[in-house]
């Protein structure tokens, strides 16, 4: 099925940027689960998400993926 130009993605990802946020987010999650049980596994789920965005924003600036 072709795409056009309106229905592709603004800002494509690569699957290292969602690996690397996904991560983060696993492991944000499994840290607060550790310390603060179910409250904290989302917790830190949601800060290890934004800690993997930021790294991957810093990546872009750089021109790195």
């Amino acid at each position: 099925m072709p795409q056009y130009p309106s229905q592709q993605p603004k800002n494509p990802r690569s699957e290292e940027e969602n690996s690397r946020t996904l991560g983060a987010a696993a492991g944000g999650a499994i840290l607060g689960a550790s310390l603060g049980g179910p409250a904290g596994a989302l917790i830190g789920g949601i800060i290890g998400l934004l800690l993997g965005e930021t790294v991957n924003g810093e990546k872009r600036k750089q021109g790195r993926k």
